[in-house]
């Protein structure tokens, strides 16, 4: 993603919680748009990932994904990951932070823009192999906001207190997930230092 493109950061606080907030613009979402498709093409030779009933498609989950990837990258000042494998989605995280290796986990429903939960599969043994692909995971939450994004990044955890949280099924047939608040996660700008 190109360096040029609209950036705008905010840091708040709400409910002493900080976040730091970030706008999308449409140009980055068609590229996240256009990311995607080839993302999503691996399906035909390796099966579509799980999306269930949070999108309408795998290529949709990629795209609300990628929104969360685009959001940390303006704020670390990194590039997004374009490498599209032969084998494979990518390599189990998405962006490489002066903590370790970081998944970002971003969340699309209208409660979590206030009430987000770091939600971090672990039912399967799919799960748990991508799990530990990462040192770290990131919550991110985003909404529409015309023809862009908004995202807040709310915080971090490692990989140790990610497996060490409570674990909790949102359905009855859904994964379980290991889950974490907002207050539980260390501050973003912890991923800035040196």
């Amino acid at each position: 993603m190109s360096d040029q493109l609209q950036f705008t950061m905010e840091q708040e606080i709400r409910d002493n919680i900080s976040y730091v907030q970030i706008h999308i613009s449409k140009k980055e979402v068609n590229q996240a748009c256009d990311l995607a498709k080839k993302r999503d093409a691996k399906k035909v030779l390796y099966g579509a990932g799980r999306h269930g009933e949070l999108t309408s498609s795998s290529e949709e989950s990629h795209i609300r994904g990628l929104i969360g990837e685009i959001a940390i990258c303006k704020y670390l000042k990194k590039r997004v990951d374009t490498k599209i494998y032969d084998t494979h989605g990518d390599d189990g995280f998405d962006i490489i932070t002066n903590k370790g290796k970081a998944d970002i986990k971003t969340c699309h429903h209208p409660i979590a823009w206030t009430k987000p939960e770091l939600k971090v599969p672990c039912q399967y043994r799919k799960d748990r192999i991508k799990l530990n692909k990462s040192d770290i995971f990131v919550l991110a939450s985003a909404r529409k906001e015309g023809y862009g994004y908004l995202v807040r990044l709310w915080g971090w955890a490692t990989k140790q207190e990610v497996m060490e949280s409570k674990t909790k099924k949102y359905r009855q047939n859904g994964p379980t997930n290991f889950v974490m608040l907002p207050e539980q996660l260390k501050d973003m700008s912890k991923l800035k230092e040196k």
